[in-house]
């Protein structure tokens, strides 16, 4: 009886010895896979890093110091696309922690948009909407930089060139939006100037006659003196309403030459105007006296030169 029982402990030591066995070899080789599975996630990752970086310091071809070579960036920034593109279409097929290979996928695909706004930038860098993409353009470079910050403490390093571009890039859109928007608004007071001036030269042409033969009607008792002298103060009034429309029009540099000449016309034929109604005024007078003769009435017209 006593055999039996140590023969069936015997059995039992040696059963629990095989499982003991048996779980420890198990977990020595689920731990030296498990510990080759992540040394191989690791080592992908960095390599995939060091890609994504050598893509990313292609920026270097078309930074020239503080500028950018646009055509030379638009024909590179479309294959650095394709090359990102291709590492993000690799990332999917992978069977590592899913967790780490979404943060490294969406680092590259904020890193592709950031490139996709690049190139669109300059394609139209004097689009309405460059100030907004221009922010969006920073955003993607923030997005792209905190995701490879979790497997790299120099995660800016990845993006440095990038970064350049960036600056350089929004530099040179804002610089020629704003040229561009400078001109039009040139070519728009031009185009307002030439317009104004047009109106007020038709006017004024109409507006500018002789009143040397209004005297010889009055003279001749054809019109009042003071019909005469009411139509003169009619034609000062109506050459004072020009020249306060030409005085609040905008000049352009190029238009300023032009203005003056009309300007210093008004002013002349308001001077001859002024000096016309005071001597037939003092024709008026002196028409009275039935000695006063034409001569005289001639030199009250003579302008002092």
């Amino acid at each position: 009886m006593n055999i039996e029982i140590k023969d069936k402990k015997q059995v039992f030591l040696n059963y629990l010895m095989i499982v003991v066995a048996a779980i420890s070899l198990f977990c020595f080789s689920y731990n030296f896979f498990k510990g080759r599975i992540i040394d191989s996630q690791v080592n992908y990752i960095d390599s995939t890093l060091k890609e994504i970086n050598t893509i990313n310091n292609r920026c270097n071809d078309f930074i020239v110091k503080d500028s950018i070579n646009v055509n030379k960036s638009l024909k590179i920034i479309p294959e650095m696309i394709n090359e990102l593109n291709k590492i993000k279409d690799d990332i999917n097929i992978q069977e590592y922690d899913p967790e780490k290979l979404d943060s490294l996928r969406n680092g590259v695909e904020n890193n592709i948009l950031m490139y996709i706004q690049m190139e669109a930038m300059l394609k139209n860098p004097a689009g309405n909407d460059i100030e907004k993409a221009a922010k969006n353009l920073k955003t993607y470079y923030t997005i792209a930089s905190n995701y490879y910050s979790i497997f790299s403490e120099n995660a800016i390093s990845i993006l440095k060139s990038s970064f350049f571009a960036i600056d350089n890039i929004t530099n040179y859109c804002l610089s020629t939006f704003n040229s561009t928007r400078e001109k039009e608004v040139n070519d728009d007071q031009n185009t307002l100037f030439i317009n104004a001036m047009d109106n007020i030269s038709s006017y004024y042409d109409k507006l500018k006659i002789d009143y040397s033969p209004l005297s010889l009607k009055a003279r001749n008792n054809i019109v009042t003196y003071e019909l005469a002298i009411s139509d003169i103060d009619n034609q000062i009034t109506s050459l004072k309403t020009l020249k306060d429309s030409l005085k609040n029009i905008s000049v352009p540099n190029n238009g300023l030459k032009s203005y003056e000449e009309l300007d210093a016309s008004m002013e002349e034929y308001y001077n001859y105007l002024q000096n016309f109604k005071y001597s037939l005024s003092m024709e008026k007078v002196h028409a009275k006296n039935e000695k006063t003769d034409s001569d005289f009435y001639e030199s009250l017209y003579i302008t002092p030169k």
